[in-house]
Parts: C-alpha cells; sequence; structure tokens
C-alpha cells in the first residue's frame, strides 16, 4: 500500500523477526495509520534463504479481513460477521473493518456492548448481544491475535434471536394445529361411537 516507502526497519515485531530466525509464522497485522481507515490483516510470514544459510529476507503474504470476507463466511454459515481492530489508545477501543452489518450501527454498539479486556482472556469467545436495525442479535466474539500473541482485533459471529425462534415459532404452530386437529378427530370418532351405539339401545328401550 506504500510503493515509495524501503529503508524502513520491519523487523521488531514477531512476524517479521521469527521468520528471520528461520520460523514460518503467521498472525494478525494491522495498518492504523489512518485512524479513518484502519485495515487488518492474517498475514503469513515465510524465510526467504539458501539450502542451510540463514535467511536473508521474508516473504509476508497478507490476505485482508473485509467486507468480502465477512460476506463469503455468511453465505457459508448464516450468520452476521464482523471483522474490528483495537486501537493502540491508553484504552483500546474496537473499530470495525469489514463485516456484513453498516460499520455505522457496528461501531457504537461494539463500544457499549463489547469488554474488550475479555477479548485477551483464555476463554474460546466471549458472549455478546447488540441491539441492531430493530433486532436483537445475540453472539459471540473472538480474539484476533498477532503472531507475538497480542490481540489485534477480533470476530463477531451474530445470529438474530427473531430468525432462531422463527423455526420454534412454526413447531409450536404446527404442534397446537395437530393437537386441536386430533381432539376434533377424537370428538367426531366418539359422537359417531355414540350413535351407533345409540341406535341399538333405543331399539331395545322399545
Amino acid at each position: 500500500d506504500y510503493p515509495d516507502e524501503y529503508d524502513i526497519d520491519v523487523s521488531r515485531g514477531a512476524l517479521i523477526a521469527n521468520a528471520l530466525s528461520g520460523e514460518q509464522t503467521s498472525g494478525a497485522f494491522i495498518d492504523d495509520r489512518d485512524p479513518e481507515a484502519v485495515k487488518l490483516y492474517m498475514a503469513v510470514a515465510t524465510p526467504l534463504a539458501s539450502l542451510g544459510a540463514a535467511p536473508q529476507g521474508v516473504l509476508v503474504a497478507a490476505y485482508a479481513l473485509d467486507d468480502s470476507l465477512a460476506q463469503a463466511i455468511k453465505q457459508a454459515t448464516n450468520s452476521e460477521v464482523v471483522f474490528f481492530a483495537l486501537t493502540t489508545d491508553s484504552v483500546p477501543r474496537p473499530v470495525p473493518v469489514g463485516g456484513t452489518l453498516p460499520a455505522s450501527e457496528v461501531g457504537p454498539a461494539l463500544a457499549s456492548a463489547l469488554r474488550v479486556d475479555s477479548l485477551g482472556a483464555d476463554t474460546v469467545a466471549t458472549r455478546m448481544t447488540a441491539q441492531l436495525g430493530g433486532e436483537h442479535l445475540i453472539g459471540l466474539a473472538g480474539p484476533i491475535r498477532s503472531a507475538g500473541g497480542d490481540v489485534f482485533g477480533g470476530f463477531l459471529a451474530l445470529r438474530s434471536r427473531e430468525a432462531e425462534l422463527a423455526a420454534f415459532a412454526a413447531l409450536r404452530r404446527t404442534m397446537l394445529f395437530a393437537i386441536a386437529l386430533g381432539v376434533v378427530l377424537a370428538l367426531g370418532s366418539a359422537a359417531i361411537a355414540a350413535r351407533q351405539i345409540a341406535g341399538p339401545v333405543r331399539r331395545l328401550a322399545l
């Protein structure tokens, strides 16, 4: 993204440093030079070296965590997906970098509902609820870590509670209809049986 820049030392980060030590490494990479257009990537760094020699360089391949990736995940999982980066402020805050929901709505929801400190815990994911576009969304948030283990951002997978309950509501309506139909059929059968029994009884009484 910055082809005019060169002779800049980037070897201090774990992604590059570990690759220069001869190990293939992977982790998140963040570009936050422009606070209004923060970008988050998943990167893999591979050492460049002759056989048996020390690495002379590093090849880094990165994949952007953006709207396109979020849409692809949504098609496979039927879940709303949000990727966010954490700012380097004294109190880190989540900034949406891609997703299937409008960033203008997701940003305030993340700021108010997501506990940033919980992302660094050992737990796999953090539960989160949000009200967006008139829907009650529930989901899980997980960390996206750098090659050194630092939390650079995270992902959020959300499902609509109303949509999830729709199947249950449809099943409940079907069950109620089946029960009502069963009661009607039982009453009808009982009435027919009663008439069949009542005929011989009347003739016997006569």
